[in-house]
């Protein structure tokens, strides 16, 4: 009869221990020295309480040289309630795997497989005293969070950094499932002052980018700038990186935190174009506020940046803003379209273009054109269909329907708007998709009140909220 190993397996993984333990007894007939069909018989005699039958195959001289036979036979002791016998092995088992790396790993597997952790734990830390520059840590670390004491495996996890802080990603994706375990936030705790708790003996970058990175995850974006300016300040981190912290928090409307970020950047960095790019985020950020007061000093920053010598695609990025902010702030549409058409009369790259058309549309919009500005928002839509721009265009006009009063289409198109991956175009897209779920009420044709809610958000829009 032919020996399959497939069914040898395909039996045990079905429970089948029976028919099982004859396929791997035959394997071993032919193959003497596989020990993985050893241990498997050794497995399955395990499993049916046949304890003596795997003393006949390990208790001899030729498998008591191996620390893996020894570590079965020991196990074989501990279920036969012999505990002396079996720590008695273990130990044996334990002493020979530490002459090779090699043994270590394959020891320490079969330790952790038996769930004898406590084991395997002394044997990968012997292990680390002999072998330096191994990184078992990364196995102490898991076998810590088997035993649930997140503390002890996060300090496993930090003394592999010391040794290999370019491996920082691969410690990020170990810890990502304890961000998103609902029933892990006091887990996620322990693991974070953990850090912070070494973070403070050991200032390593690795443990500041750690730290930084679980900040961003919590969108905690303040605390995530403040370890990335550490960085910085050590020349560990670039300040582009700090820029798009910034942009992160704006996507996320954490306004406050973006402020903070982009005005760092301007007061510390030597990039010019990052400077001016701050300068854009910032100035989109008080565009916002109702106070008359800031409007006016807003008005007078427009002033100077406009007179000031900027690089030439800011400059324009600048220009688009300052029609915004005459159309929607000063009640100057028509000088905000004269500015936008002048822009298009240079040769620009198709991004910028496309920019210039939705904010052409923006105007038209609060004009009261809809149509007009849906046909821009339209084009922009088809020019850049799995790009950001086409994204925000597609938003755009979810957002025009809306206040034309088409709501069924708006919400149609706001189906597809909400899965993109910009953190400011999905949040906007629920929330206006929000918006017509909780108020659209199926007993009204008309729609009565949700009509009125569209004249009240039309006007926001517009800038004038003592009318809304």
């Amino acid at each position: 009869m032919a020996q399959n190993p497939q069914l040898a397996h395909q039996y045990y993984s079905q429970g089948d221990y029976a028919k099982a333990a004859e396929e791997y007894k035959m394997l071993l007939k032919k193959f003497p020295y596989n020990k993985s069909y050893l241990y498997r018989l050794v497995d399955i005699y395990q499993k049916n309480g046949n304890y003596a039958k795997v003393d006949s195959l390990l208790n001899n001289k030729k498998e008591l040289k191996h620390p893996s036979s020894q570590i079965w036979l020991a196990y074989n002791y501990l279920l036969q309630k012999d505990s002396i016998k079996a720590n008695k092995l273990f130990d044996k088992a334990i002493k020979g795997a530490l002459k090779s790396s090699y043994l270590v790993s394959k020891s320490g597997k079969i330790l952790q497989d038996l769930f004898q952790l406590d084991k395997a734990l002394e044997l990968y830390k012997k292990a680390l005293d002999k072998f330096p520059n191994s990184t078992y840590e990364l196995e102490i670390g898991r076998i810590y969070a088997q035993k649930n004491q997140p503390d002890k495996m996060m300090e496993a996890y930090l003394s592999f950094l010391d040794k290999k802080p370019n491996n920082l990603s691969h410690v990020r994706y170990i810890l990502t499932p304890y961000l998103y375990n609902e029933s892990g936030n006091e887990t996620i705790e322990i693991i974070k002052n953990t850090l912070i708790t070494h973070l403070g003996k050991n200032p390593a970058p690795a443990y500041f980018r750690l730290l930084e990175w679980f900040y961003i995850q919590e969108k905690n974006y303040i605390k995530a700038f403040y370890q990335l300016k550490s960085l910085y300040v050590k020349n560990e981190a670039e300040m582009g990186e700090i820029f798009y912290l910034g942009n992160k928090a704006l996507e996320n409307r954490q306004e406050e935190a973006a402020q903070k970020i982009f005005n760092y950047v301007i007061a510390h960095s030597k990039d010019k174009t990052l400077i001016e790019k701050s300068k854009l985020a910032l100035l989109e950020i008080q565009m916002k506020s109702k106070n008359e007061a800031d409007k006016q000093k807003l008005s007078e920053t427009f002033t100077q940046y406009l007179n000031e010598k900027w690089s030439s695609m800011n400059r324009i990025l600048l220009e688009i803003l300052y029609s915004d902010f005459l159309a929607f702030n000063q009640g100057k549409s028509n000088e905000a379209i004269q500015i936008l058409s002048e822009l298009q009369k240079q040769a620009l790259p198709r991004t910028i273009e496309a920019k210039i058309k939705l904010k052409q549309g923006d105007i038209f919009l609060q004009q009261g054109r809809f149509n007009k500005a849906l046909i821009l928002y339209t084009q922009v839509q088809l020019d850049f269909p799995n790009h950001e721009i086409g994204h925000m265009a597609t938003y755009k006009i979810a957002q025009a329907s809306f206040f034309k009063g088409d709501i069924d289409w708006a919400h149609n198109q706001l189906k597809v708007i909400k899965s993109v991956h910009s953190d400011l175009i999905s949040n906007d897209a629920i929330d206006l998709d929000m918006l017509i779920i909780n108020n659209k009420e199926e007993s009204d044709t008309l729609q009565t009140a949700l009509k009125k809610l569209v004249k009240i958000k039309y006007l926001i829009y517009k800038k004038k909220n003592n009318e809304a």
